[in-house]
């Protein structure tokens, strides 16, 4: 049997009867909740609006009829209008997170001890859950130490399914089965899914709702950085209902807030379970059984609704989190996708990567859950990769296909930085080069002749194991270390692909345990064989390197007391190779151990790095004048053996050339300097000042790349990666050859592939085409840079071709609004204390969202308070940019085409404009004797594709630049003259309101002599320097997208570049247009 929830009061309520009650409400409300005016504030408008009623001859004095009527405190009046969610409080454990239903006002009520524990052997986390507060003359009080606000999702559901029209908009996600995706729904996952009778999910019976809900978790400090000394990180739960157009799904007033994770650190691995167990109680009911709302607008007599959590929707941190993986990215299981190792991570070749095994994956967490203590967690854990999530509790949920990988943070805010940063190198003060470095040293995943004792006694077990060949085999050889399980496969080509080499091998370290026990079971496979005729001596392979390396050692040498076994001891606590190499330069370049530098450096080298460069070195780490039995503690050692090094490199320039030598110079001499240096940053900078772009682009700081400028936020790198470094990148480099050719061909690889993965409709031909350009950019990143150590997101970039395919474009599963939502949270009022502040967020959003969802439902309401309703619009519009831009202008209610603040004027067209709209609208025989009208309306600026164009001659002029289709159908570039409307009648006798807009285009350049045409629309085209005089009129229909314009006097062009409001491609088919013109 379905719950049931009653959202009766919802339909019941009622307005209070004097308007100017509800006036004077509405605007404390809207300043208390909306612009969050604080609370003294709001009681002090309160009581002005109370004096201002005094003198008024309605009430004339009558201060108890106004004080009935008009609340003195902002919270009275909050419940009254019903803008109070309906949320659950509980205590949470400090420490673990635990969380304990919350009885107020009777403390001994409630538990006083955190009794949590993590596993059956576990203790107790024994953490205290309340804290005192002395209040003076009114004696001690107890309160929590933390509180944790839950609000109630069958609450939420039932008031926005009370307000009107919305059950229209949930009902009308079609799924779309044409080649073109516009929106989740029509991604593979959300079109295949089943409901539990095995019938397609969405959209079911017509008398029940099927919802489905994306949820994101990510954190954030609720300080903003503003309180002096605090630093602290809550955390967020939300929730956003797909069902919504794509338009109204990420607006406040339609998000769900299910909680606030109180900081002021987050919870760590599996702690966060304790709040997700909320939201997946509720989320299962919903599946399982679903919530039969007693009424609805459209049913008075009730539906049922129900509802799905997909996708996850989180920065690849938190979704790790979240799904029970990792949290690290620098961890051995890294990738949510497929079965890669991070020791694999420079296999970029799909074909090789394992594919995750989701029944496996559930068998693993549970395993996690129901361990008896915490050590065999941790060895389940450290086997598979998997901990248990509250999300394994609904039935459907898989973790790999429904954690959707975030563009945001793969492509802008981590592949384009790292690309600036770490392989073009940004360096104001060098003048730039082809950033070529030294080889990287090679990292060894695999035993070899530098193999400790250790690790060779491991192997050995491993192969005891092995031969013994248990029932259990494959789960018992999860104890031994990736390496040793990797070693064995492959001195015995033990592989899914075939063969042994290390570039088909590939896998974590249950994959490698999978392939040994299927080929132990193979008795009539050669190397098994092998393998049993040899036990218990270790492979051929194994052998030759050890004897090869025992022909090779010297003697012992009375300058290092040290063995080499002793010295290896450290080697898995090592750094990698790139991060010694700085290390060693750090080293090199200081002049004493108590200068600022040294002190600086000082933390970042541990014990076993100061040892490695003993050992390079050949110094004895243990002084003549320090007895070896003296014992000393890790730090002291550190202190001595840092001293030791750095007095040594002092006193010899041979040891400073025998580190320099192992560790060379990575940019030495022009060869190695930054492809972004000094002259080429300049040249950027100054290209930016003379770029015009459209008003809804955030410009990027005009010094950015310097140390001032610090972060840049993940719009930042885009805009600069999509339009400044191309425009600049291009004009210096589109003609040359060699190395700094072969840089720019890879960066701009990289941009195509943002545009296309940002688009706004996703079809096979576009996520082919990615797949294919990502493919070629990495590949091409490794040959450039062979020392440069992919990272994570390389290889999630690599899968988010796949999210495309199974969630449809970037803006059905995006990132950005909790990343707004955050901005909103920053912005309200709290008490700055950890555990009380979250819940106080979380019920001021609640009124937040109410509030405007009132005013823009209720229509009696906006008539009342319509001068402020329309103040409020205002205010908005004035601070709208990108995906809001659009709902500024509107020619009417009812039509994507809008116009409506925009400034109209009636006049006529002019002779020569008038010839030409004479020509578009009686091009056709019928048409031919229809009278055109010189009569038009005048606008300053209109919408079309949910973008805003502009006049020239107007305070919108950055959006006037276009990319349209002219009337012989060539795409070309021109600047917006007069925008106007016509009412015309056609031959039918209809009438028809008909835009237009007149223009003046540039010419285009020749393609040899355009370098930018080369890159398609991801470079864009040259033009000549100036407009022409030619005037076209051309439909609205025609226009296209905005254009950035950069006009370079001094070469005499002007470069444009197509960008639309997401900065995404057109099409394909414009992009083969550009790079291949008529």
């Amino acid at each position: 049997m379905p719950s049931g929830f009653l959202p009766e009061r919802f339909f019941h309520y009622k307005l209070p009867k004097d308007p100017v009650i509800v006036a004077a409400s509405v605007l404390s409300l809207l300043m208390h909740n909306k612009y969050f005016t604080p609370r003294r504030a709001t009681q002090a408008h309160l009581a002005g609006m109370h004096d201002i009623l005094l003198h008024t001859d309605q009430f004339n004095s009558d201060h108890d009829t106004i004080f009935k009527l008009l609340p003195k405190d902002p919270r009275t009046l909050s419940a009254r209008f019903l803008l109070e969610p309906t949320t659950t409080t509980y205590i949470c454990c400090p420490e673990c997170h635990k969380l304990y239903p919350f009885i107020p006002n009777d403390r001994l009520a409630n538990p006083q001890i955190c009794d949590h524990r993590k596993t059956p052997a576990s203790e107790p986390c024994g953490a205290t859950l309340w804290k005192e507060r002395d209040y003076g003359p009114y004696g001690v009080r107890f309160s929590p130490v933390k509180k944790y606000v839950h609000q109630d999702l069958k609450s939420w559901l039932g008031r926005l399914l009370s307000r009107p029209d919305i059950e229209d908009l949930l009902e009308n996600r079609a799924i779309d089965a044409t080649s073109k995706v516009d929106d989740i729904w029509g991604g593979e996952v959300l079109r295949n899914f089943k409901d539990r009778a095995g019938n397609p999910y969405h959209p079911g019976p017509e008398d029940e709702l099927r919802l489905a809900f994306s949820l994101s978790v990510d954190g954030f400090d609720p300080y903003q950085n503003k309180v002096a000394k605090q630093s602290a990180a809550s955390t967020g739960i939300w929730m956003v209902l797909l069902n919504l157009p794509p338009h109204l799904r990420y607006l406040e007033e339609n998000i769900y807030v299910a909680g606030i994770i109180p900081g002021p650190s987050k919870p760590s691995n599996d702690q966060i379970n304790h709040y997700l167990d909320l939201v997946v109680k509720e989320a299962k009911e919903l599946w399982e059984s679903g919530v039969f709302f007693s009424r609805t607008p459209k049913f008075r007599l009730g539906r049922l609704a129900r509802g799905i959590i997909v996708p996850l929707v989180c920065d690849l941190p938190g979704a790790r989190q979240v799904i029970g993986y990792p949290g690290t990215l620098t961890a051995h299981y890294f990738c949510t996708a497929c079965d890669i190792d991070h020791d694999d991570i420079h296999i970029i070749d799909p074909s090789l990567w394992p594919a995750k095994d989701v029944e496996e994956i559930r068998m693993f967490a549970q395993l996690y859950r129901d361990a008896p203590n915490e050590r065999v967690q941790q060895y389940i854990f450290q086997g598979s990769g998997w901990r248990w999530s509250s999300l394994f509790e609904l039935e459907y949920w898989d973790p790999v296909k429904f954690t959707a990988i975030d563009s945001m943070h793969s492509l802008d805010l981590n592949l384009v930085k790292n690309h600036c940063r770490e392989l073009f190198k940004i360096d104001t003060k060098k003048p730039s080069g082809d950033a070529s470095r030294a080889p990287a040293l090679a990292v060894a995943k695999r035993l070899g002749a530098d193999s400790d004792s250790t690790e060779l006694s491991a192997l050995s077990r491993c192969q005891e194991l092995i031969f013994d060949n248990p029932q259990n085999l494959a789960y018992d050889l999860l104890g031994f270390h990736r390496s040793i399980l990797y070693t064995f496969c492959l001195d015995y080509g033990i592989n899914r692909v075939g063969g042994s080499s290390d570039e088909t091998l590939v896998g974590t370290r249950w994959v490698l345990a999978k392939y040994i026990y299927r080929w132990r079971q193979q008795y009539e496979d050669p190397s098994l064989n092998i393998f049993l005729q040899r036990y218990p001596k270790l492979s051929t392979q194994m052998e030759q390197m050890l004897d090869a390396r025992n022909a090779s050692t010297p003697e012992p040498t009375p300058t290092s007391s040290a063995t080499p076994s002793e010295l290896s001891k450290g080697k898995a606590e090592l750094p990698k190779p790139p991060v010694l190499r700085k290390l060693a330069h750090a080293l090199l370049c200081l002049e004493s151990a108590d200068s600022s530098d040294a002190i600086k450096l000082y933390p970042r080298l541990t014990y076993h790095t100061l040892e490695h460069f003993c050992h390079i070195l050949e110094i004895n780490p243990v002084q003549p004048s320090q007895p070896r039995s003296q014992p000393q503690s890790r730090v002291n050692k550190k202190k001595m053996l840092f001293e030791l090094v750095l007095e040594r490199m002092l006193d010899s320039e041979e040891l400073r050339d025998k580190l320099l030598e192992r560790y060379p110079e990575d940019n030495g001499g022009p060869a190695g300097s930054p492809f972004l240096g000094k002259d080429t940053m300049e040249a950027i900078w100054s290209d930016m000042t003379i770029t015009r772009l459209p008003s809804w682009v955030t410009p990027v700081p005009h010094d950015w790349g310097t140390t001032r400028r610090g972060k840049l936020s993940a719009n930042n790198w885009r805009i600069i990666a999509v339009i400044h470094l191309p425009i600049t990148l291009i004009r210096l480099y589109g003609h040359a050859e060699g190395r700094k050719r072969d840089l720019l061909n890879n960066f701009m690889d990289l941009v195509k592939a943002i545009r296309i993965a940002t688009m706004n409709v996703t079809t096979q031909q576009q996520v082919d085409h990615y797949n294919s350009i990502i493919l070629r950019y990495s590949a091409d990143v490794k040959r450039l840079f062979p020392e440069y150590e992919i990272l994570p997101s390389h290889h999630m970039s690599l899968h988010i071709g796949d999210t495309l395919r199974q969630f449809g474009p970037k803006h059905s599963h995006d990132s950005p609004h909790y990343e707004r939502y955050i901005g909103l949270f920053h912005r309200m009022n709290n008490n700055h204390k950890i555990g009380d502040l979250e819940g106080t967020l979380l019920r001021t959003s609640a009124r937040h969202a109410n509030i405007i969802s009132m005013l823009k439902d209720d229509a009696k309401l906006l008539e009342t308070a319509s001068n402020l309703a329309q103040r409020m619009t205002l205010s908005d519009q004035e601070r709208l940019r990108g995906f809001r831009l659009a709902e500024t202008f509107s020619l009417n209610s009812e039509s994507p085409l809008r116009g409506g603040n925009a400034m109209h004027t009636s006049g006529e067209l002019d002779d020569f404009c008038h010839n030409l709209l004479c020509s578009i609208l009686q091009a056709q025989p019928a048409e031919k004797n229809v009278p055109v009208s010189r009569k038009v309306e005048f606008l300053e600026a209109i919408t079309h594709h949910n973008s805003v164009f502009a006049k020239w001659q107007s305070l919108r002029y950055k959006d006037s630049a276009i990319l349209y289709v002219d009337h012989e159908g060539c795409r070309n570039a021109g600047v917006i003259q007069e925008i106007f409307k016509l009412n015309h009648q056609d031959s039918s006798g209809k009438v028809v309101v008909l835009p237009f807009v007149i223009l003046r285009k540039y010419k285009q350049m020749a393609e040899p002599q355009d370098p930018y045409r080369q890159f398609g629309i991801a470079g864009g085209f040259s033009c000549e320097l100036e407009l022409t005089t030619t005037i076209e009129v051309v439909a609205i229909g025609q226009v296209l997208c905005h254009v950035a314009v950069t006009a370079f006097v001094e070469h005499n062009y002007t470069h444009i570049l197509p960008l639309n409001r997401e900065l995404l491609s057109l099409d394909l088919d414009l992009e083969e247009q550009l790079e291949s013109p008529a």
